[in-house]
């Protein structure tokens, strides 16, 4: 084999490397952005049902806010499981 035709086998070779080194990080680097998509989507979900958790909370206190009567009941209510927890 001549000169050239080596150098064209080596360079053929270097190509073929390098062609599939590059196709296994962009595999590598989509999945890791897919799990990252997935990462993403599932904060979000957890922030939405905390907000939906808050804005349950908040409605509850103003009921509670509202009425002397249900404000003293949740007060009592809230000592005796403290005292429950306590033993």
């Amino acid at each position: 084999m001549s000169t050239v035709d080596n150098v064209i086998n080596q360079l053929a070779v270097e190509l073929a490397n390098k062609t599939i080194n590059g196709a296994y990080d962009k595999a590598e680097r989509d999945e890791a952005l897919a799990k990252l998509q997935q990462v993403k989507n599932e904060r979000d979900e957890a922030l939405g049902n905390l907000e939906n958790i808050k804005l349950g909370f908040e409605g509850m206190n103003r009921i509670l806010q509202s009425d002397e009567r249900l404000k003293n009941l949740y007060e009592e209510v809230k000592a005796k499981q403290t005292e429950k927890e306590e033993q």
